[in-house]
């Protein structure tokens, strides 16, 4: 987050390196570990470490937009799903290979850190905009029943959970940039720019050069049939597939950012 909203190039190859290293040596059989060290992996990890590497990818995707990162996040928020949900909604904190306990505990609040629930809650809601598929906003609805007593008891130590709740209230914006081909994605740094400073919360960003529109179309359909108009970069912004007229000057764009919507 901080590479992106600063433009430090340095701490993004610091996120990227670090990324890489624990999906190729922290996932032994495809399995999450809590710790590494001296070439050994520690335990399974729980749902903590499910959860913020999860949200963690997904930021690392709209920082440098290469997919590989969106594509682990979603692989790994299928695998969270899979090993830590239960049926009754949300998620427990350890995962159904940990040892059997009499009862498995399901994180309800947020400390000092926020809570592998609320964070997990808050990713597959990002992922429903990145991918428009409707099973990861029926998992988080499922989750919010489970919250709901909670939340309307007391909300304050659900602090999280309360940005997932704005999230889901909200109509995300689906914000596309497309460059022409041929091109790099300095190409379009003056639209890029206007994101990086723009506190946009509920959103989902993807931008590829036209030539790659096609193939991650397929991961994100909202950027599928953008195109940079006229050879110049444009960017999209779109709620629900609706779009308004696409853009292609920083100040063009920071009004559909920041205006309400009704």
């Amino acid at each position: 987050v901080a590479g992106r909203i600063r433009g430090e190039p340095r701490y993004l190859d610091a996120a990227a390196r670090a990324a890489g290293f624990v999906l190729a040596e922290m996932r032994p059989g495809g399995r999450l570990v809590r710790s590494w060290k001296d070439g050994r992996a520690g335990v399974a990890g729980f749902l903590d470490d499910q959860a913020f590497l999860t949200a963690g990818l997904i930021d690392l995707y709209e920082a440098t937009f290469d997919r590989r990162w969106l594509q682990a996040a979603l692989d790994l928020a299928a695998e969270t799903e899979r090993r830590f949900s239960d049926p009754a909604g949300g998620w427990f904190m350890t995962g159904d290979d940990h040892e059997r306990l009499i009862a498995r505990e399901k994180p309800m609040h947020d400390g000092a850190e926020p809570s592998g629930s609320s964070v997990a809650l808050l990713s597959v809601l990002r992922l429903q905009t990145f991918t428009g598929d409707d099973r990861w906003r029926a998992i988080a609805d499922r989750a919010f029943a489970g919250l709901s007593g909670a939340l309307r008891k007391n909300p304050l130590p659900l602090t999280e959970t309360l940005l997932a709740v704005d999230y889901a209230a909200d109509e995300a914006r689906e914000i596309a940039v497309v460059w022409p081909a041929g091109s790099t994605a300095a190409a379009a740094q003056p639209l890029l720019d206007v994101l990086r400073r723009t506190f946009v919360p509920n959103r989902a960003i993807a931008a590829a050069s036209e030539s790659d529109v096609a193939e991650l179309g397929r991961l994100v359909p909202f950027i599928a049939d953008k195109i940079a108009i006229d050879g110049r970069p444009t960017a999209y912004v779109c709620v629900h597939g609706r779009c308004d007229l696409p853009v292609q000057t920083p100040e063009a764009l920071l009004p559909l950012l920041t205006r309400p919507r009704v």
